[in-house]
């Protein structure tokens, strides 16, 4: 009982933690870099996750080939690339 009680210890303080540093990184990121690179940072961030996901992906249960997904993923974040390169949006570029 007592290892469970210093684990929930242990967790509440690594969260009460991350709430007084991580406005604090965030708010210098911002001031050092902008708005725009600390989103694709994040964005790049879960990139690991769906290729985890892409490579469990089961074709037959879902229909779908990881290789359409991963078609999907490429076409629309090329079209997020050309939307921060100054384009408003995908339907004035087609225009």
């Amino acid at each position: 009982m007592a290892e469970l009680q210093s684990a929930v210890s242990l967790d509440s303080s690594a969260c009460n933690v991350s709430r007084m540093i991580g406005p604090v990184v965030a708010g210098a990121l911002i001031a050092a870099f902008g708005e725009g690179v600390c989103f694709a940072g994040n964005a790049a961030s879960y990139s690991a996750v769906l290729v985890a996901l892409l490579a469990g992906l089961d074709s037959s249960r879902f229909g779908v080939t990881a290789t359409a997904i991963a078609s999907g993923l490429v076409c629309g974040t090329a079209a997020v690339a050309r939307a921060l390169a100054g384009y408003t949006s995908v339907e004035e570029e087609a225009a």
